[in-house]
């Protein structure tokens, strides 16, 4: 073969491998018509919310500890909350509208001393040392939330708000949970779930873990001052399912 048909073939290799990349290039996503069917979506996680908190009330004049606090206490919960089957154009063209969970179930316990001691001194309030034990079964905020915002095209992106856990008032725990924080946010790729058949399901996992430095430092009163080391953990995971109908 001359050289000059060597030149036009792998012309022509490049011409069609240039055409392959710009087909692919202009694929465009599923169109809402063509998503066919409906899917249900649930919400299901475990986690966990810890306060480790050590308090020293100090003599400034001697620098010497004459009481302390120290706080360890943990809230444990779980969560499963199933929302409204949802057709899948409208996952294609979200509205954004919160949607509220159908069946929610929820639980979790908080519990953990305060121990409040002398630091082995003579100078501690009257009725200081003692110690505080909290042991109670959490409650619950609201029974989960959902809502379909727009994604990258060909894609959904689901926002979705786990039942929140809060403590009963009054209450001997010192922790604050964060329930508001139980917040997850999922891609789902519309022409993933158009191909699943109904009654198959995928899933998305998710979870965080987020530490807050609560130590407090108040200015020194007559002539006490007041040392704090807290720290506020909380972690959870969780899964996201679509179960095409």
């Amino acid at each position: 073969m001359t050289r000059a048909r060597l030149g036009l073939a792998a012309t022509a290799v490049a011409a069609a491998a240039l055409a392959t990349h710009a087909a692919a290039s202009t694929a465009k996503p599923p169109s809402p018509a063509a998503l066919r069917g409906s899917v249900r979506i649930a919400f299901s996680g475990e986690g966990h919310q810890t306060l480790d908190d050590y308090k020293q009330w100090i003599f400034q004049s001697d620098q010497e500890c004459y009481y302390d606090k120290l706080v360890k206490q943990t809230a444990s919960f779980r969560w499963a909350t199933s929302f409204p089957t949802l057709g899948l154009a409208r996952l294609a063209k979200p509205s954004g509208r919160t949607l509220s969970s159908v069946q929610t179930t929820a639980a979790g316990t908080a519990s953990g001393p305060e121990v409040r001691g002398d630091c082995g001194s003579d100078d501690v309030p009257p009725g200081w040392v003692q110690t505080i034990t909290c042991a109670q079964a959490l409650q619950f905020s609201g029974a989960g939330s959902l809502a379909v915002v727009r994604g990258k095209p060909g894609s959904a992106v689901l926002v979705l708000h786990a039942p929140a856990p809060t403590l009963e008032s009054p209450t001997a725990c010192s922790l604050v949970l964060r329930g508001h924080e139980l917040l997850a946010k999922a891609r789902v790729d519309l022409a993933k779930l158009a191909k699943l058949k109904p009654g198959k399901a995928m899933s998305v996992k998710l979870g965080t873990t987020s530490e807050l430095n609560c130590s407090t430092h108040p200015a020194p009163y007559e002539g006490t001052q007041v040392t704090d080391d807290c720290h506020d953990t909380l972690a959870w995971h969780g899964t996201v399912t679509l179960l095409r109908t």
